[in-house]
């Protein structure tokens, strides 16, 4: 467990892209999928952090989101407050954040526990979720092509490797395109006009990027724009992706 964390902030490219695609035909065979997941993270065979840590996406994450202070932001939370807690509660309208696919990601962590968004965090896997760090984050055993969440609830939704992980495993699937279709219309569905759909991939500029299936034809609701940006530090495919909901 520890060699694999120590190898992996020190070279997120070698260790985790190409674990994550070595272990994709291993995991197909795998029956159910969530026990492949479960037994990654009970051996710690699975990273704790795909790709890299909240502190290498931060420029990302202010492009993707606008600038961000999560030290101030802790210090202020720290405070004693003499606003009632209903009335606070009513006027800080926080972001309501949904990070997919979570594992054991301490994504986002800092900026729950500082008040900067409410985070609700998902995996499939009990044995990640159970794992995790104590933090503000809400944890929810879900699965991301069923989320189980009202028509526009969300201000944003992040993913960090799973989505690669879906695109991946489908490769050879008969259905790929109905399901990756199925996956798509799960974001806008819960995402509210405006909403943002902020992807980190691994897979950028590939056949497989994810922006491919995400940005084909969406019917009603469509993406009002799309943008990228590239990670500092990692190599060129790893890339950050934006994608702002539609009215429709």
């Amino acid at each position: 467990g520890s060699q694999t964390n120590t190898a992996f902030r020190c070279s997120p490219f070698q260790v985790s892209a190409r674990w994550l695609v070595v272990n994709v035909r291993m995991a197909r065979a795998a029956e159910p999928l969530d026990a492949y997941w479960d037994e990654g993270y009970e051996s710690g065979v699975a990273p704790e952090e795909w790709y890299c840590d909240h502190e290498t996406l931060k420029t990302a994450l202010s492009w993707a989101f606008g600038p961000v202070d999560v030290d101030a932001a802790a210090q202020q939370a720290a405070r004693p407050s003499t606003v009632p807690a209903v009335v606070a509660t009513t006027a800080m309208a926080l972001p309501l954040l949904l990070s997919v696919g979570c594992g054991r990601s301490a994504l986002f962590s800092g900026w729950a526990d500082a008040r900067v968004a409410q985070v609700v965090a998902i995996d499939n896997s009990l044995p990640a979720l159970r794992g995790r760090g104590v933090s503000a984050v809400e944890m929810l055993a879900a699965d991301a092509f069923r989320l189980p969440f009202r028509d526009s609830t969300f201000d944003g939704a992040v993913d960090k490797g799973t989505i690669d992980w879906v695109v991946l495993s489908l490769i050879i699937a008969e259905d790929r395109n109905e399901r990756l279709a199925a996956l798509r219309a799960e974001f806008l569905r819960v995402l509210h006009p405006g909403g943002r759909l902020v992807v980190v991939t691994g897979l950028g500029g590939t056949d497989e990027d994810p922006l491919g299936f995400l940005t084909e034809s969406t019917g009603e609701a469509a993406w009002d724009s799309v943008a990228t940006c590239r990670l500092e530090g990692l190599a060129q495919n790893y890339r950050c992706h934006r994608l702002v909901r539609g009215s429709g």
